[in-house]
C-alpha cells in the first residue's frame, strides 16, 4: 500500500546493501542507526511504522511522517492506527459521525462515509464499511470490489459474519447460526475465527441436559466447529474418553472444549472446560490433539512459544505441541517468573529476596550474562534498567535498540513499540521532542551463517546480470527510439519533397489547362484523395473521411488537435494518427495511446511506431465502440 521508488531503483538501492553487505557480513547494532527526530507543537497521541498520529490546538488529528510532515492533513476528529502494523500500512479515521480507512499517503481505501467499518486485518486482502443497510467491501488498493446485505464483519476474504449468519463473497449464507446449534456470534463469549481457507466456531449446546452428547463420565456443552466455503463440516473438536474417567455413580459432568485462537493455518490453541481447564493445541490436518497439555502457553514467535507442563516447568514447544527444548531451563540461583514473560522472547529469572534479574533468552536458549534491577516486556522488546539504573530497550536477537541513558524511565515505559520502530516523546512546555528508533532487520544486522553468506553471494550475482540486462534494454530502447526519430525525419523529408513534386505538377496543369482542354475536352478533374476513412460503429457509423495527400487524420477526445473527436472513456486525449502512403498503396496507423488501436478482433498495433495496414483493415479505436473501416485504394487522381 505504501508508494514506492521504480522497479530498477530498488533493484539498485537494495542490491547495492547487499553487494557491501557480502563484502564484510558483521554484526552491527541497531543503535548505531541514528534515529529520525523532530519537534512539534502538536500533541503525541500514537505511533507506529515511523508515523505519529498528532492533535492539534482545535483538537483535530492528522499523521506525521518520520521527518515531522504532514503526511494526513489535521482534518479529522479520530484517528488510530490498525493493530496489525507490521502487515498493513493504514489508519482508521472519523470524521463527523462516519469512519473510514486512508493509507499513509491520505489516500482512501475506504470512503468516510460509514456508519461502521471493518479493518484490514489477519493477513486479510478486503476491509468493509456498512452503511446503514449493506456492506461494502473494498480491496487493498481502495477499489470496491462488492457488497454485501446487512451488516456483515470481515472474517476473511471470503467468510463475512452477520448477525445471523455467516456469508460467503458472493453474499449466500454459508449456515445459519440457530440451525446449526451456534450461539449468535454478537456474544463476546463466543468466537469466530479465520483458520487458513476455513472459519472455525465456537459451538454451545442449547438443548435439554438429557440430550447433551456423553463422552466418558462428561457430557458435552462446547466444542469447536470447522467450516469451509460451501458451509461442510471439516472438523468436529470434541474431547476425547480419557480426559475424565467413568464415575462409580453414573453421574456426568458437564465441559467441553473452548477456541482459544488461531495458532497457523492448520493449528488452534484451544481449553478443556468444566474439569481441567488445560490448553492443547489441535492439528486440523491430522484431526486430533498435541500428546501434552499443558498449564498455560504463551505467544507464538518464529514457530515457537513458552509453555506451562502439568508439572510446571517451562518447555519450549512448536505449533503441534512438541517439546522443543532437550535440557531444564533453569538458572542457578534464581526462580522462574513466567507469568511476567511468557509472550516475551525472553525468560526471566529473579533472585531470591532480592531486587535483582537475569533473562534466559529463547531464541539462543541460553543464559544471558548481564544482571538487571528491573524488567518490563513490551511485546517483542524488552525494557531494562541496569544496576547503574539506567534504562534502554533491547530486541528478541538481545540487540540493543535504545542505548541505555538516554531517556528517563517514564519517556521509554510510555514509548511506543512497534515492529518497524519504537517512538519516545519528550514534553518541553509547549514542543514535544519526537524520537523514532527504526527497528528493521536490514538495519540490525546479523551474524549469518555460510550458507547465508553463499546465498547473498548467489543473490548478488543473479542482480549483478539483471542490473546489465536492464542497462543493455535501456539503452537498446534509446536506440530504437532515435532509429525511430531518424526514420520520422527522413519520413517528413520524403512528405515534404512529395508535396512540392505535387505543387509544381498542380502549377505544369494550370500553365496547359486550356491547352489539355481544346486537345481533349474533358470534365473537370475532381481533387486528387487517396484513400477513405469509413465509420463502422461509434459516432462516426456511416461517415466517410477522405485522407488527401499529405494529410494526417487525428483521433483522440480531446477537442484540442484532433480531426475527430470520441467521446470515451477508452479513447485517449491525443489516441492515433492515420496516414495514407500513396506509393506503397498502405494506410499508415500510428497508436499513441494507452488503451491501444486493435485490428482483426484483437491483435494490438505496436505503440509509437507507423505501421502499415491494407485496404479492408477494420481498426478498433480503445475498444469495439468506436470502430473505423480503411478502405481499399479509391486509386490516385480520381
Amino acid at each position: 500500500m505504501k508508494k514506492g521508488k521504480t522497479f530498477r531503483k530498488h533493484l539498485i538501492s537494495v542490491f547495492t546493501a547487499m553487494l557491501l553487505g557480502a563484502g564484510s557480513i558483521m554484526p552491527v547494532s541497531a543503535a548505531e542507526t541514528e534515529p529520525f527526530e523532530y519537534q512539534t507543537k502538536n500533541t503525541v497521541v500514537d505511533a507506529a511504522d515511523h508515523y505519529v498520529i498528532a492533535k492539534d490546538s482545535a483538537g483535530k488529528m492528522g499523521l506525521l511522517d518520520e521527518e515531522g510532515e504532514e503526511a494526513i492533513p489535521f482534518e479529522y476528529d479520530e484517528m488510530y492506527f490498525p493493530e496489525e502494523t507490521d502487515v498493513y500500512d493504514y489508519v482508521i479515521v472519523k470524521q463527523r459521525e462516519t469512519w473510514g480507512i486512508l493509507n499513509y499517503d491520505g489516500e482512501e481505501l475506504v470512503e468516510v462515509r460509514y456508519d461502521k467499518y471493518y479493518p484490514y486485518e489477519n493477513e486479510n486482502t478486503v476491509a468493509g464499511g456498512f452503511d446503514g443497510n449493506k456492506t461494502h467491501i473494498y480491496n487493498l488498493k481502495g477499489k470496491e470490489i462488492g457488497t454485501l446485505e446487512g451488516d456483515c464483519s470481515v472474517i476473511s476474504d471470503t467468510y463475512f459474519k452477520g448477525t445471523d449468519s455467516l456469508k460467503n463473497e458472493k453474499d449466500k449464507n454459508i449456515l445459519k447460526y440457530e440451525k446449526e446449534g451456534l450461539v449468535n456470534p454478537e456474544d463476546d463469549s463466543v468466537n469466530v475465527l479465520k483458520i487458513g481457507e476455513y472459519v472455525a466456531f465456537d459451538y454451545f449446546f442449547t438443548g435439554s441436559e438429557d440430550e447433551k452428547v456423553p463422552i466418558g463420565n462428561l457430557k458435552v456443552d462446547r466444542y469447536v466447529k470447522v467450516y469451509d466455503q460451501e458451509g461442510n463440516v471439516i472438523a468436529d473438536i470434541k474431547p476425547v474418553r480419557d480426559w475424565t474417567s467413568d464415575s462409580d455413580d453414573g453421574n456426568y459432568q458437564s465441559g467441553g472444549v473452548r477456541m482459544v485462537k488461531v495458532i497457523s493455518d492448520s493449528t488452534l490453541l484451544v481449553q478443556m472446560t468444566g474439569f481441567d481447564d488445560k490448553y492443547l493445541i489441535y492439528d486440523l490436518n491430522e484431526q486430533k490433539y498435541s500428546e501434552k497439555k499443558f498449564n498455560n502457553i504463551g505467544e507464538f514467535r518464529n514457530g515457537k512459544a513458552v509453555a506451562l507442563d502439568e508439572d510446571d516447568e517451562v518447555q519450549l514447544i512448536n505449533e503441534l505441541g512438541e517439546v522443543q527444548n532437550t535440557d531444564k531451563i533453569e538458572i542457578d540461583g534464581y526462580k522462574k517468573r513466567f507469568k511476567d514473560s511468557k509472550e516475551a522472547a525472553y525468560l526471566l529469572f529473579k533472585k531470591k529476596n532480592q531486587e535483582e534479574y537475569k533473562l534466559y533468552s529463547l531464541n539462543q536458549q541460553e543464559e544471558m550474562s548481564s544482571v538487571y534491577k528491573e524488567v518490563i516486556f513490551r511485546g517483542q522488546y524488552t525494557i531494562l534498567e541496569n544496576m547503574d539504573e539506567n534504562y534502554g530497550v533491547i530486541d528478541e536477537d538481545g540487540e540493543t535498540i535504545i542505548p541505555f541513558n538516554t531517556f528517563e524511565r517514564e519517556e521509554i515505559v510510555n514509548a511506543y513499540y512497534t515492529d518497524e520502530s519504537i517512538s519516545v516523546c519528550k514534553k518541553d512546555g509547549e514542543t514535544t521532542y519526537v524520537h523514532i528508533y527504526p527497528t528493521s532487520e536490514q538495519q540490525k544486522g546479523m551474524d549469518l551463517p555460510t550458507w547465508a553468506i553463499i546465498l547473498i553471494v548467489v543473490a548478488v550475482v543473479v542482480v549483478v546480470v539483471v542490473i546489465v540486462f536492464l542497462t543493455l534494454h535501456s539503452k537498446k530502447k534509446k536506440r530504437l527510439e532515435e532509429e525511430e526519430k531518424e526514420r520520422k525525419r527522413q519520413e517528413e523529408m520524403r512528405r515534404n519533397a512529395e508535396k512540392r513534386k505535387e505543387q509544381e505538377r498542380r502549377e505544369r496543369e494550370a500553365l496547359y489547362a486550356n491547352h489539355r482542354k481544346e486537345m481533349n475536352p474533358k470534365p473537370a478533374v475532381k481533387p486528387a484523395f487517396s484513400g477513405v476513412i469509413k465509420g463502422v460503429t461509434g459516432e462516426y457509423a456511416g461517415a466517410e473521411i477522405v485522407i488527401r495527400p499529405g494529410d494526417k487524420i487525428r483521433i483522440g477526445r480531446s477537442n484540442d488537435g484532433n480531426d475527430l473527436i470520441l467521446n470515451n472513456t477508452k479513447v485517449s486525449r491525443h489516441h492515433c494518427v492515420i496516414t495514407y502512403d500513396e506509393f506503397r498503396g498502405k494506410y499508415m496507423v500510428m497508436d499513441l495511446s494507452s488503451n491501444g488501436v486493435y485490428y482483426n478482433h484483437g491483435i494490438r498495433l505496436q505503440k509509437g511506431i507507423n505501421t502499415p495496414l491494407d485496404g479492408g483493415t477494420v481498426l478498433y479505436i480503445g475498444n469495439e465502440e468506436n470502430a473505423f473501416e480503411l478502405k481499399r485504394d479509391l486509386g490516385r487522381n480520381r
